[in-house]
């Protein structure tokens, strides 16, 4: 059970690694280009976008889950959470980051 409980551990890690460098690859050029700036991840869930961009960027996200928010400011401290439902008004000021970024 263990050993299978690896194997498909390792078999998820290696497709959301996989369906992330795709889904970011379209921003590199950008970031590249801005070096430095905010970023908002609507419905970050565990941070596995957030956490692909550069240490120059200030870090946001947001879900409806209590739990992920949760985790993700357990994991990830500097970074700033909050739990909010994206059709509702940003609980941040309008026009406040360089990038936004919802992954669905």
């Amino acid at each position: 059970m263990v050993r299978t409980l690896f194997f498909t551990n390792l078999a998820m890690e290696n497709l959301q690694n996989c369906i992330l460098i795709n889904l970011f690859k379209p921003l590199t050029p950008y970031i590249n280009k801005i070096k430095t700036g905010k970023v908002l991840d609507i419905g970050c869930a565990y941070v596995l976008m957030l956490k692909r961009f550069p240490a120059s960027f200030e870090k946001f996200g947001i879900d409806v889950s209590d739990y992920a928010i949760h985790i993700a400011k357990t994991r990830f401290p500097s970074m700033t959470f909050r739990v909010s439902n994206s059709e509702d008004v940003l609980p941040f000021p309008e026009e406040a980051f360089d990038i936004y970024v919802m992954m669905f």
